[in-house]
């Protein structure tokens, strides 16, 4: 697999440095049984996939803010903690993806694995508020982090070792040395992707314009979807919707994001150019959020709440096309094998970047104009911004390159 930089490596160091623990001292055999059991999952989700090994691991660390909760600065720091390991996840999976699935059907797995992000935004919005009042903030939070857990270690137990990160054994079962013609290449683009340094694969990420463009399309989908999704049971708490409902509304129109990823996999496995699919994206939530914020307090108060909820669930469901796009094409668009992690991780940055502006954007205007109704002008920046990276995109690759033909 293409490895995520060198968190992967640098965990894998830590856990085969002399004096780490390795080794069970005193206690019986079941016990050193156990902890060879455990460690043996552990290597094995870091030869399948070094990144989601670290990515699952750091939610962990939010174990002791649960349980310290009182302290702002170490529950501070637990969620420093899990957003890295959020990131490092979002940039992995994609890259395992691309590894394990055929290239004929990875369009539409790419696709399918765009709908996390609204699922769990869904599931959070219709049940974050019901659990947090019946057990408490700490036990959901425990929990979220004991499920995080969880998925690695079945992930360590289903993920098949990467070859390139796999130790090769000799004939006694030994390991073995590297093949000599692998050792004796000296051209860095045709060393395997364990061989190039993350400098080398980070500085032909970054020299490569079309993946900046790509990366602003997915930026500025994030800045609008987070900038009016994450408002809405904000908008409906001042519409005087009950909390229950409002969570359910938000819910379901989060859940729709979903429909646009799916159809963005289906469409782009049939051949549907990239750009095409950003075009409707765009324009669509571009006039949805118009008539949502701009149009709609300005007709009859009994026809007001459908047209603004279905402008909103519009804006949800065509956006989606857009996000699973961006992944397919940051991945195509790599300049070399090794180096799809890292384009992965320049759109995520972009990504986080989106995720920051956009409410921040909303609330700004919201506090200086006096409410919701001017907010529209982000949403609609945002659009023309990103439908011009993706124009350009379109244009410099008129023949774009697809996940299956594509260099990475």
């Amino acid at each position: 697999m293409e490895t995520l930089s060198s968190a992967g490596h640098a965990v894998r160091a830590a856990e085969h440095e002399p004096g780490s623990g390795r080794s069970a001292r005193g206690g019986d055999s079941g016990g050193r049984h156990d902890a060879g059991h455990d460690r043996g999952s552990v290597q094995r989700l870091d030869r399948a996939a070094p990144g989601l090994s670290v990515g699952f691991r750091l939610p962990g660390g939010r174990l002791g803010a649960g349980c310290y909760g009182a302290r702002p600065g170490l529950l501070l720091a637990s969620r420093v903690l899990e957003g890295v390991g959020f990131w490092v996840v979002c940039v992995a999976s994609p890259a395992l993806i691309r590894r394990l699935v055929p290239p004929r059907r990875l369009a539409p797995i790419v696709g399918l694995w765009g709908c996390f992000f609204p699922v769990a935004a869904a599931i959070s919005q219709l049940t974050g508020g019901f659990l947090v009042d019946t057990i408490g903030w700490r036990a959901w939070w425990l929990g979220a982090a004991a499920l995080a857990v969880a998925v690695g270690v079945a992930m360590a137990a289903v993920i098949p070792p990467d070859a390139s990160t796999a130790p090769r054994r000799g004939n006694d079962g030994g390991p073995r040395a590297a093949s000599s013609s692998v050792a004796a290449t000296s051209t860095t683009d045709t060393l395997p992707p364990a061989a190039r340094s993350v400098g080398v694969r980070a500085k032909a990420t970054l020299s490569t314009g079309p993946l900046w463009a790509a990366a602003l399309v997915m930026g500025c989908y994030t800045a609008q979807w987070n900038g009016v999704i994450l408002f809405l049971p904000t908008i409906y708490a001042e519409a005087g919707i009950a909390a229950g409902a409002a969570g359910a509304l938000s819910a379901g129109a989060a859940a729709c994001n979903a429909l646009g990823n799916l159809s963005a996999g289906q469409a782009l496995g049939r051949g549907v150019k990239p750009v095409t699919l950003w075009t409707i994206g765009f324009v669509t939530m571009a006039v949805c959020a118009v008539i949502a914020v701009g149009i709609a307090p300005l007709i009859a108060e009994e026809w007001r709440f459908g047209l603004r909820y279905g402008a909103v669930i519009g804006f949800s469901a065509v956006g989606g096309l857009i996000p699973s796009t961006a992944i397919s094409q940051q991945m195509a668009l790599a300049p070399a094998p090794d180096t799809v992690s890292t384009s992965l991780g320049l759109g995520q940055q972009f990504n986080a970047l989106g995720q920051f502006a956009g409410p921040v954007a909303v609330a700004f205007l919201v506090q200086n104009a006096g409410g919701w109704h001017a907010t529209w002008w982000v949403t609609v920046s945002f659009a023309v911004v990103g439908l011009l990276a993706s124009w350009w995109l379109g244009f410099a690759h008129r023949t774009g390159p697809t996940l299956s033909s594509g260099r990475g």
